[in-house]
Parts: C-alpha cells; structure tokens; sequence
C-alpha cells in the first residue's frame, strides 16, 4: 500500500512556513490552526457561514473574536486564527 493513511494535516509541517491560510472542512481547520497556534505560527482561517444579508445588518453570521462579535460576511471571511474565541461549528 502507498500513500499516506490518517491525516491530511499529519503531513504538513508547520514550522516550515511562515504563514498557513486555510479553507476546508472544519474539522481540519481547527486542527491545523490550533497546531500553528502551538507551534507559534500565524495562521488565518476562511470561515464560511449563511449569509443572509451579506453587509452585516441581519447579524445572522456573527462570531465573536478577540476584539468582539464580527459579522463573517462583513469583517471576514478570513480572520486570524489566534483572535477567534472558538472555531467554526465549536469544533
């Protein structure tokens, strides 16, 4: 058998980089972003939520953060992963 079983975020080496932005399935951002905040490397997440407005008026995709609830679709969608209280879904 070839390849790699387990993990996608078990490949990568964080201390590689100087910066990792991410996108996929929750799950994994939170993995690596809690592996770069570990590693003391910057990190930024795209979170993805219903938009119902789109210009932050309906608040239906606010999140809060280290500097307090910001609306996904106005303030985001990439926001850094060391200023977010919890993850996506509080995965």
């Amino acid at each position: 058998n070839e390849g790699h079983k387990g993990f996608v975020t078990d490949l990568l080496d964080v201390t590689e980089f100087d910066c990792v932005v991410t996108c996929g399935p929750e799950v994994m951002m939170e993995k690596l972003a809690k592996t770069c905040i570990a590693k003391g490397v910057k990190c930024y997440v795209s979170m993805e939520r219903h938009m119902a407005c789109g210009v932050g008026a309906c608040l239906g995709c606010t999140h809060e953060t280290a500097h307090g609830a910001k609306c996904i679709c106005k303030d985001g969608p990439v926001f850094r992963c060391d200023q977010l209280d919890e993850l996506p879904n509080e995965y």
